[in-house]
């Protein structure tokens, strides 16, 4: 089973930038247009890797991480 990477940004240039590398890279990328669709998909999949851009609107990439954290305290941040 390939590695699963959720990318989140809200610009679509960047979401299919780093969708082509991951891929190339030999991993799956799933990506999201903002967090809440991020939340959204990690309420029904499971991923190895999340990779968020730190300023959108709406809910930012920080706080995006630290929702995924308080939901699954096992998750490693660095």
């Amino acid at each position: 089973m390939k590695t699963r990477i959720l990318i989140v940004d809200d610009e679509l240039s960047m979401r299919e930038f780093l969708s082509i590398l991951v891929e190339r890279e030999g991993y799956e990328a799933v990506v999201a247009a903002h967090a809440e669709q991020a939340l959204e998909l990690l309420e029904t999949s499971l991923f190895d890797l999340v990779i968020s851009d730190v300023q959108m609107p709406g809910l930012n990439g920080i706080e995006l991480l630290g929702r995924i954290k308080a939901r699954t305290p096992e998750t490693a941040r660095s």
